[in-house]
């Protein structure tokens, strides 16, 4: 039987592998609703070049894209549940050396990797295990 919050993070892929494309369209391309404070949380980061940044739940990449810029020849990670949404990140950032997209749970996920930073813009309220910690 599956819990609650795995039947809450199944909905939550299922929509976000729906809406994506619109969501990218309508909202990250053009950097405004949720991402018009994008700028804010990378300052607020103080991320450096360099640096090795993990954005957890990237959706589509703005935040994800906008932090390369940072971290010049460092490494940058985009974690996200929806296949759909990282299909777009990637085609949307396109090839680079220094730039990761990784299918999984921003919960669970595992890392060797030592991150400088870790961002998470907008989806903090979409964990269901948030009040485990």
């Amino acid at each position: 039987m599956k819990s609650k919050a795995t039947k809450y993070k199944q909905r939550i892929i299922n929509i976000w592998n729906e809406v994506a494309p619109f969501y990218h369209n309508r909202w990250a391309k053009n950097e405004i609703g949720p991402f018009g404070a994008t700028n804010d949380l990378i300052k607020s980061t103080r991320i450096k070049s360099g640096y090795t940044v993990l954005d957890l739940a990237c959706g589509t990449g703005l935040v994800t894209k906008k932090i390369l810029t940072s971290v010049g020849r460092g490494q940058v990670y985009g974690v996200d549940s929806s296949k759909s949404a990282l299909d777009i990140a990637r085609k949307w950032v396109g090839k680079k050396q220094n730039i990761h997209f990784i299918l999984g749970d921003a919960e669970t996920i595992q890392f060797d990797t030592k991150f400088d930073a870790i961002t998470c813009q907008y989806a903090l309220f979409s964990f269901p295990m948030h009040k485990m910690y």
